[in-house]
């Protein structure tokens, strides 16, 4: 079984990391979000069963199985506000998506020749905070 760390790793068409005492799944093709507090086969397995980790190959090779309909690029989990209530835990991390993680992604997700592409700027604090990431993107892709 793949090991599971805090660095995000794509494990088919979902985005799999350590998240404090468990492991947060995103799979962004079937709009689902999963966290789990023990990696195994087993929750691999009962989590492929459920809709996760839809094969890539499927959605890039297929017209008829294209799926990716948006990107959601998770810019940073910084934050300068640090508000109580706040899930992202605000301030305790200053970690941005590097330009060149994001120019990546964007480039394979257009590859797949999406019908209407759309890229989300998102992110577990303020996305705004990567600005330079941000600016990288649109001038280089925006329309």
């Amino acid at each position: 079984m793949l090991k599971i760390s805090e660095n995000p790793t794509l494990i088919e068409d979902s985005i799999v990391f350590q998240d404090g005492d468990g492991v947060f799944i995103y799979g962004q093709n079937q709009k689902k979000i999963s966290w789990v507090k023990s990696w195994n086969d087993l929750v691999f397995r009962r989590l492929k069963e459920n809709g996760f980790f839809y094969p890539l190959a499927k959605v890039i090779t297929s017209p008829e199985n294209r799926i990716f309909s948006n990107l959601m690029l998770l810019l940073g989990r910084g934050c300068s506000l640090s508000c109580r209530y706040c899930y992202a835990d605000a301030g305790m991390t200053t970690e941005l998506m590097s330009k060149e993680i994001a120019n990546r992604a964007v480039s394979l997700y257009l590859a797949t020749n999406p019908v209407k592409p759309k890229v989300t700027l998102f992110g577990g604090g303020e996305p705004t905070l990567n600005f330079d990431t941000i600016k990288h993107i649109v001038e280089k892709y925006g329309k």
